[in-house]
């Protein structure tokens, strides 16, 4: 088997015992599996090699400086705490300025934290006078103001977020320097990269490079067409024994769910196979998206909120509820509930309707003792609603039966670790109420990302920094079109464009990102064996063009999606019932255009006319 990495590129750091560390997560993962896999044919016992994240090694040596006393006590925020942080004083602001805002909370927490971490890892706290410049802009005068509420509130709890470590790290003295290997696609941060040279003797590992773009260029008319024929490629690729086959989407967050879904369909995992799909997501599923969880999350919610019909048809239907057991009574419930003509579902209005069908089900008991219970009421410390949490997840009967298949055993372990990050959550937020606590469970859960464990030989969907440093037998880039790949520059709204030249942010430099998009695509072709690009001629109606990075001849494809395959297939027919016509029971009233004009006239005089038979 083909190793997932250029292994000869760290053998020698890894041999003499050295550190090595990547910008991700997963290229630090494969490079270990490699190693291991290397070793394991000639030895049955195997150290593990250090490799870690640039990130993971520098929180490492802060905390190693504080145990060491070099560096006073301090907290060091997760980025879920430090989240929360944002979203405390920005939900107080807000209110105090406007008393309502169509921005969300959180959606201004997260623009603010990345606001807040991109100019501290440009070392924008060493600027002079740097706050000055923010007065000219309202949105870069507010989120001054958070700024500086937000530096008020880490002194009040003692805590620092990750670059305020980094910022310590370089007070620290130094005596002697550990040798570490720094994989230098893509550009570490400055601050970070600074931090990292103060304590380490750095040793750059370049991967290679094929400076010969000359990759065949595949064009199709719409995206759909185009990810449908990558999906058709990989299923056909795959057959080869043993082979590495990889799909690069630059459009990760559009193009994901609708190229799962032509995977899926090519590889008739649709229905019973579900679980069975031969392809490994690098990004994974944040694990409130998974079934298990959603499901859990909506039951719990269904306290503090009605749901919407479809809401809460999904939740009738869940395998892994106390609904499931009650299939007599079910179907009873639907249909009464649906007769009601609410829209939106209340427990309470479903307790009634259960209780009238069947007192004594099993549903009917949990929901009379979801509505009678107390414990739901006032605040409390996150501590003690995790509590609350467990005992209603199984009150539920979550997660509904012993057999959970691998994925979803996989999932459900990852119960504890969620719950723990909300507890972990008290610590820099005050006492919540029950719906603000599932609240943060759900955000808690949505920073978690699941990614379940695949055969080596799967077919791999990544993202462009996940496909960095990887060795593919072929590899499909989807989506390689002008102003994707590279990049358009774009300018941070909380932060002054002045700010952000002066400090080099890459986002707004064009010949950066050109820069950027160059390598990344020379890093790709020199891991792979057999490289194709695509792009898609037409977008939401408008003309698309390839990348001027890309100069290999363009070949125009017919390939499309529509219809599928499926519906060339026999139809099968089912004969509904025909309706027959309602029979009149009294006697026709007579009544023409004169019951309209008197209508229009008059309502009530019409009904006494043509209804009472009165003159």
């Amino acid at each position: 088997m083909r190793l997932t990495v250029d292994l000869p590129l760290f053998l020698p750091l890894l041999e003499s015992g050295a550190c090595i560390v990547t910008p991700g997560k997963r290229l630090a993962r494969e490079v270990t599996e490699s190693w291991v896999r290397h070793c394991g044919s000639n030895n049955p016992i195997v150290a593990t090699p250090r490799v870690t994240t640039v990130d993971g090694w520098l929180e490492q040596a802060w905390l190693h400086a504080v145990e060491s006393g070099r560096l006073p006590p301090a907290r060091l925020l997760t980025p879920q705490q430090d989240l929360a942080v944002w979203q405390q004083l920005i939900r107080g602001d807000l209110e105090e300025r406007i008393g309502f805002s169509l921005t969300h909370p959180r959606a201004a927490a997260q623009r603010a934290q990345a606001a807040w971490n991109k100019l501290m890892m440009h070392d924008g706290a060493a600027l002079k006078d740097l706050w000055s410049a923010f007065h000219y802009d309202d949105d870069c005068r507010i989120f001054a103001d958070w700024a500086h509420q937000y530096s008020t509130r880490l002194r009040e709890l003692g805590a620092l977020s990750r670059y305020g470590a980094y910022q310590q790290l370089l007070s620290v003295p130094v005596t002697e320097r550990p040798p570490v290997g720094l994989f230098t696609v893509p550009d570490v941060p400055p601050l970070t990269r600074k931090a990292l040279d103060h304590l380490a003797s750095v040793t750059m590992l370049e991967p290679d490079k094929c400076h010969q773009a000359d990759m065949p260029v595949h064009s199709f008319l719409t995206r759909d067409d185009e990810l449908f024929a990558a999906a058709q490629w990989a299923r056909t690729s795959s057959t080869d024994a043993g082979a590495r086959v990889g799909i690069v989407l630059l459009d990760m967050a559009t193009d994901r769910n609708r190229l799962e879904y032509f995977l899926r369909q090519e590889f008739d995992c649709l229905d019973a196979r579900y679980n069975d799909l031969p392809v490994n997501f690098a990004t994974g599923m944040p694990l409130a998206s998974t079934p298990l969880f959603r499901d859990a999350l909506t039951a719990l919610e269904w306290e503090v909120r009605p749901l919407s019909r479809p809401q809460w048809l999904s939740l009738t239907r869940s395998p892994y509820l106390a609904f499931k057991d009650d299939s007599l009574m079910i179907p009873g419930l639907i249909q009464a509930q649906f007769m009601s003509g609410s829209h939106e579902i209340s427990l309470e209005s479903t307790l009634h309707i259960a209780a009238r069908e069947n007192a004594s089900s099993e549903v009917t008991g949990i929901l009379r003792s979801i509505r009678s219970s107390r414990i739901q009421i006032g605040v409390k410390n996150l501590d003690d609603w995790t509590e609350v949490i467990r005992e209603r997840l199984a009150l539920w009967g979550w997660p509904g039966r012993q057999g959970l298949d691998s994925i979803e055993y996989q999932q459900f372990q990852r119960l504890d670790a969620s719950l723990d990050a909300l507890v972990s959550l008290s610590a820099v937020l005050p006492h919540q109420s029950y719906e603000s606590a599932l609240g943060l469970w759900r955000d808690c859960l949505a920073a978690t990302v699941f990614q379940p464990k695949t055969p080596h030989d799967s077919i791999q969907v990544l993202g462009p920094l996940e496909a960095i440093g990887g060795q593919f037998d072929a590899l499909w880039v989807c989506g390689a079109q002008q102003g994707v790949l590279p990049a358009r520059p774009r300018v941070e709204p909380f932060l002054p464009p002045t700010i952000q030249k002066s400090l080099g942010m890459t986002d707004i430099d064009e010949g950066a990102l050109t820069e950027e998009g160059s390598t990344l695509l020379q890093v790709w072709l020199a891991g792979s064996r057999e490289a194709i690009a695509s792009f898609h001629s037409t977008d939401q109606g408008l003309l698309q063009h390839a990348s001027a990075l890309l100069s290999g001849k363009v070949y125009s494809s017919t390939t499309s999606w529509f219809p599928p395959a499926r519906w060339a297939g026999q139809l099968q027919l089912e004969r509904a019932p025909e309706d027959e016509s309602l029979r009149l029971e009294t006697a026709e009233t007579a009544g023409g255009t004169s019951l309209i004009r008197d209508q229009a006239a008059c309502p009530f005089r019409a009904f006494a006319r043509h209804r009472l038979n009165l003159p």
